[in-house]
């Protein structure tokens, strides 16, 4: 069990009787663990961190997430984190390292909180209403039937050139398993955005590249059969 304030965390496995303090260099407002050693953060100045040793080392990412009001793992899959935080809905397929945003899919309302019943089966509880995925494979969307594009694109980062960060939008017209990477110019795999299934319509995910040198990178969009590539530049 833990807990957190801003900046410091608690770590109990005694049942509460004796707590530890446990390292940690940012202000945590979140914290939510899915077993003994996995865990993650929210952070004001939008980062998580993580940890996968039970909280004796952490690292941490850029994340689109304010406070963040609720974090949950998908059952079975630690790799896959869901949060809410305001008007809106995270995923993450790496454990955090990256996140695709969606909207709540009704009204302006505020999420509260997430909570799994079962692999497959999220709740989501917003101001007065509660909202049920019984296929969170699928990523959740506010998209009508009527805003659903009729044709698969990927449009130019924004923006571009881009320092530290820039935006990547695309369409899908249909659901599908959809995998975005980042390649730089020797052809390698840098970073991996998103790997999963994602619902028809408009999407967009944030590239964080503090890690990365100046120069010429590329993203791949592979859905289904098909695929599309587009270049940007960081510059420092």
């Amino acid at each position: 069990m833990g807990g957190a304030n801003p900046g410091v965390i608690f770590k109990t496995i005694d049942g509460c009787r004796s707590w530890m303090q446990l390292p940690l260099n940012v202000n945590a407002s979140v914290i939510k663990f899915y077993d003994e050693n996995i865990g993650i953060t929210s952070n004001i100045l939008n980062s998580v961190s993580r940890t996968l040793d039970g909280g004796l080392t952490w690292e941490t990412f850029p994340s689109p997430i304010g406070w963040g009001n609720d974090f949950e793992f998908q059952p079975e899959i630690p790799q896959n984190i869901w949060a809410v935080d305001a008007d809106y809905i995270y995923f993450s397929s790496n454990l955090g390292q990256n996140w695709v945003t969606e909207t709540i899919p009704v009204g302006q309302l505020i999420g509260r909180d997430l909570i799994f019943t079962s692999q497959l089966n999220l709740w989501l509880l917003c101001d007065g209403v509660v909202l049920r995925n019984s296929n969170v494979n699928t990523v959740l969307s506010n998209r009508e039937a009527a805003e659903i594009p009729s044709e698969f694109n990927l449009k130019q980062n924004y923006p571009n050139p881009f320092n530290p960060s820039t935006k990547i939008n695309f369409t899908l017209e249909k659901t599908g398993f959809v995998t975005l990477k980042v390649y730089n110019l020797l052809g390698e795999t840098i970073a991996i955005l998103f790997n999963g299934v994602m619902e028809a319509g408009k999407h967009e995910v944030t590239f964080y590249a503090e890690n990365f040198k100046s120069g010429i990178y590329f993203y791949t969009l592979t859905y289904g059969s098909k695929q599309t590539t587009k270049k940007m530049l960081l510059l420092r």
